[in-house]
């Protein structure tokens, strides 16, 4: 995959690392993004009235426009990967309202989420309707959960140092959930997923050790940090760098 990745940067550099992009593909997306967003027809449309994680503290979008706009990049690079399926698939690990998922599935993807706060699954399931109704994605293309996406006995770990800030929050959710089998409810397997993606609200280590253990080999996995929590590279796993807005790793 031929891509603009360079060495791992702190936070600070990230940010300023995506000021001074002037990547001519990286800048239409990002206008065809908030182009879409703005449109009368979404109306609610990957916008979350009670706030991402159901804070009125935090945005009311699922994810900053950069990062939609940096997915939307490597969603529109689909004929780079080997797909099992007729089509490469995506998997959101934790969708919130069906954000990323509508546009894998309006870029050419299957587009799959898995989000166990369940205003944001019953978003999700509105939002892609709406999409629907208005041709902007194929219903058969795009399918959410609502759960944990982690599978029954993977080890979730927690962190003792003050770092997992979303573990409270989690945990009042996992107790009400179950822990999702996609393959009984969609109809896919892990191993078949192309391109994974997490906006950060679960422990560094637990996601790539995840990764590590599902993934087929050449999948990718596109991580965007919020908690400077640090993790061990688990084997068969190859760190890529930044690429623009997010940290891309491979199952090697």
């Amino acid at each position: 995959m031929s891509t603009d990745l360079g060495d791992l940067v702190s936070l600070e550099a990230f940010e300023r690392d995506l000021r001074t992009d002037m990547d001519g593909d990286f800048l239409v997306m990002r206008e065809e993004c908030a182009k879409f967003e703005g449109h009368n027809l979404v109306g609610t449309l990957l916008v979350s009235p009670k706030g991402y994680l159901g804070s009125r503290h935090t945005p009311n979008l699922t994810s900053p426009l950069k990062y939609r706009a940096t997915l939307r990049l490597m969603l529109s690079k689909k004929e780079r990967f080997t797909p099992s399926r007729d089509r490469p698939v995506f998997y959101d690990l934790g969708c919130g309202i069906g954000t990323m998922v509508i546009y894998a599935a309006h870029d050419g993807w299957y587009g799959l989420g898995t989000e166990f706060d369940k205003d944001h699954f019953e978003g999700a399931l509105e939002n892609m309707g709406i999409a629907a109704e208005a041709s902007f994605i194929d219903k058969n293309h795009a399918m959410v959960a609502y759960g944990s996406f982690f599978p029954e006995g993977f080890e979730i770990r927690q962190d003792s140092n003050g770092m997992d800030m979303f573990r409270w929050y989690l945990q009042s959710r996992e107790e009400k959930s179950e822990r999702i089998d996609i393959q009984r409810l969609f109809n896919f397997n892990l191993s078949e997923v192309d391109l994974f993606y997490h906006y950060q609200v679960e422990l560094k280590d637990n996601i790539l050790r995840f990764f590590a253990e599902y993934a087929k080999k050449g999948a990718l996995l596109m991580f965007v940090p919020i908690m400077d929590d640090k993790a061990e590279m688990p084997k068969g796993v190859e760190s890529l760098g930044l690429f623009h807005s997010a940290y891309l790793f491979q199952k090697v």
